[in-house]
């Protein structure tokens, strides 16, 4: 393990080594009695000694090797506390700063395909389903910063019945939006053909043939179709740039349909399937699942199974963001996929988000857009602004009110571990005190404004002496990065990166306030702790799609 990557790894590596037992499980130590414990009581069965004697033990036989990162070890109650060297410690994290190595995973062979948002390109995204592709671009930046090789997917849904409906819509039905956004001018189209064909026959007729002629490949019904959703994608893809959010593949669902893949994975499921009113359908109990409509055309499930195949080929591991409606539909496929002896994405279910009523206007008198969420933040953190900065021109006014605004949609989403629901508050997201994006971008701001105070930095030329308590516990936190990063990426959970920046912010400003940085004997050395959290908290921001601020 590198130092530079990985300081406290190192500590807790040289515990292990010098532990000289068969498995080392190191637990968090109480406050102030150690920065990493151990105990002792798997160990007294085996060696037919009371615990507290093995502590003593191996803390005499510890104490007496050569250590580089363990500082102290002490016995206590059946417990091993270490105490790292924060002096070394120090030393490393600044090293590893200036390499610009701190924190990043080694590269690894696996390849990673991330699916997220693939939204069905009929309309605008709406605020309910925002999580999904934050959660999925957030995880893309944190795997990849730990050295994964990550390729991000959308599957567009081209194929199915409500791009259909959208194509018919648009061709037959008036276009009563005005909207600029061609996303939300189209959707009109789509509900007012949506509204008809439940109440005209013919309408559905009219529908489900344009839909088979599309699936066969007629090239009318191609040109028809794409035509038409590609408008309403290029908005989709639009909002999600807005968001800072980047998509390196699309995928269309018919693809598996013209190369035949669909037509071979029916031919494969029909050992295991029954014809159910002219339907192929694989009747597992309580929720058999259909592979074809009785009029021959397929199902989206069926053309996702072809899609995993696929997928399969191209990655090693496969990650699925997927709203918490479709955990049946992600089970059946996995059902599928393990019938076929093929295997499963893992998938990441989330809650979905909850605005309280009367708490934000929107021009759409149905649901609330993501345009609309964005919009509104921006022009909320405009005023937040104005309020601490009336001398700032527009354009920068402009410019920093978006990355504020922007950020705390994005902060405040990702903040919220995925399976929990979601209720957006702005007095939460917008707060410049509490658990916002907007407090850790003047956290780094104002890490920021002293460094340039201060001129030039050289790490090299630092005599390391961590003294104060608030120095010690910065140094710590800091040394905390590299770890919480880790797991992260390893637990799929971008949430944990948040909670470790809003305690990094807090340690920093605690710091600040009681540690004088540019008037003191000690001005380098605390400069380049004020430099190490300027890193680490720009590196975890932009990890989260939040844009670091220099000034705010």
């Amino acid at each position: 393990m590198s130092e530079e990557r990985d300081p406290l790894g190192c500590f807790y590596e040289e515990i292990r080594a010098l532990l000289e037992v068969a498995e080392v499980r190191l637990i968090k130590a109480p406050e102030g009695k150690g920065d990493a414990a151990f105990a002792c009581f798997p160990l007294a069965k085996q060696e037919k000694k009371d615990p507290a004697a093995i502590a003593t033990e191996l803390a005499e036989r510890i104490m007496g090797k050569e250590r580089k990162w363990i500082k102290e070890c002490r016995s206590e109650g059946g417990y091993l506390n270490f105490f790292v060297d924060e002096n070394c410690l120090a030393r490393a994290v600044f090293d590893g700063v200036e390499s610009k190595l701190f924190g990043r995973g080694q590269k690894k062979k696996e390849k990673v395909l991330l699916e997220h948002t693939s939204a069905n390109p009929t309309g605008p995204l709406h605020v309910g389903r925002a999580r999904n592709p934050i959660i999925g671009d957030t995880l893309a930046r944190i795997m990849r910063f730990n050295g994964y090789d990550v390729t991000t997917e959308y599957y567009v849904d081209d194929a199915g019945m409500q791009v259909a409906m959208l194509a018919w819509g648009v061709k037959n039905c008036s276009e009563e939006s005005k909207e600029e956004k061609m996303d939300h001018r189209l959707v009109a189209c789509y509900q007012q053909a949506a509204k008809l064909r439940e109440e005209n026959p013919e309408v559905d007729r009219e529908i489900r043939e344009l839909l088979e002629r599309y699936e066969e490949g007629e090239t009318e019904a191609v040109q028809e179709m794409e035509e038409t959703y590609k408008k309403v994608l290029d908005g989709i893809v639009k909002s999600l740039g807005d968001i800072n959010v980047y998509i390196d593949s699309f995928v269309k669902e018919s693809t598996f349909l013209r190369s035949g893949e669909v037509g071979r994975v029916i031919e494969l499921l029909k050992p295991y399937a029954q014809v159910k009113d002219g339907a192929l359908c694989i009747d597992l109990k309580p929720h058999p699942f259909f592979l074809t409509r009785s009029d021959g055309t397929t199902l989206y499930l069926t053309r996702d199974i072809a899609y995993h195949i696929d997928k399969s080929r191209r990655c090693d591991i496969a990650i699925n963001i997927l709203g918490e409606d479709h955990k049946l539909e992600s089970e059946q496929l996995a059902i599928a996929l393990r019938l076929l002896k093929q295997r499963a994405p893992e998938v990441i279910f989330y809650a979905f988000i909850s605005l309280p009523e009367g708490k934000m206007s929107t021009r759409r008198k149905r649901v609330v857009y993501l345009d609309d969420l964005a919009d509104e933040s921006i022009a909320r953190a405009k005023e937040e602004v104005l309020k601490r900065r009336s001398d700032l021109d527009d354009e920068k006014l402009g410019r920093i009110a978006k990355a504020v605004g922007i950020g705390a949609v994005r902060y405040n989403i990702i903040k919220v571990q995925a399976s929990k629901p979601i209720k957006f508050r702005w007095e939460d997201a917008l707060n410049m005190e509490g658990n916002s994006a907007p407090f850790l971008q003047y956290s780094y701001a104002r890490a920021r404004s002293i460094l340039r105070k201060a001129g030039d930095l050289k790490h090299e030329d630092i005599d390391v002496g961590i003294a104060e308590p608030e120095e010690r516990k910065l140094v710590l936190r800091l040394a905390e990065f590299p770890q919480v990063v880790k797991g992260a990426a390893e637990q799929r959970a971008s949430h944990l990166l948040a909670e470790y920046l809003l305690a990094l912010a807090s340690d920093f400003n605690v710091f600040y306030t009681e540690c004088p940085v540019l008037k003191t004997m000690v001005k380098e050395q605390r400069l380049a702790l004020v430099d190490a959290f300027a890193y680490v908290m720009k590196s975890g921001l932009e990890l989260l799609g939040v844009e670091p601020l220099e000034e705010m």
